[in-house]
């Protein structure tokens, strides 16, 4: 049976969802145990991800994840990236805007066609 997953460390997954993580690496497992036709992706995960958002009128620098020592929602697209795994149907629901447009470009760069995205509006805690 094909099971639907939802990343997310402070949000409980909406009707529908069988599996739950809170960290990129739980999604990982999942992802590996499991198969998964459906994922809906948060990119922060942890407290030291929540940035304020820039003001101004120069675009924000990218992020730089280097500096964390946990995983984003960010490491479980890498994950699929490297080892052509990839889940068919995938949703970001974050409230990161740097984040979600970095995951956005990862899919459009890295997952073959049939991969289908979208970003969807995430419900308040």
């Amino acid at each position: 049976m094909a099971e639907r997953l939802w990343l997310d460390d402070r949000r409980k997954p909406p009707w529908g969802y069988s599996l739950w993580a809170k960290t990129a690496d739980e999604a990982i497992e999942m992802l590996r145990a499991h198969k998964v036709e459906h994922c809906s992706l948060d990119h922060d995960l942890a407290e030291e991800h929540y940035e304020p958002t820039p003001t101004g009128y120069m675009p924000p620098p990218p992020l730089d994840r280097s500096k964390y020592k946990e995983k984003t929602g960010y490491a479980v697209l890498e994950w699929m990236a490297a080892n052509r795994e990839w889940v068919l149907d995938i949703s970001i629901h974050t409230l990161s805007e740097r984040g979600g447009d970095d995951m956005e470009l990862l899919i459009e760069r890295e997952a073959p066609n049939e991969v289908k995205s979208r970003r969807v509006k995430p419900y308040s805690v």
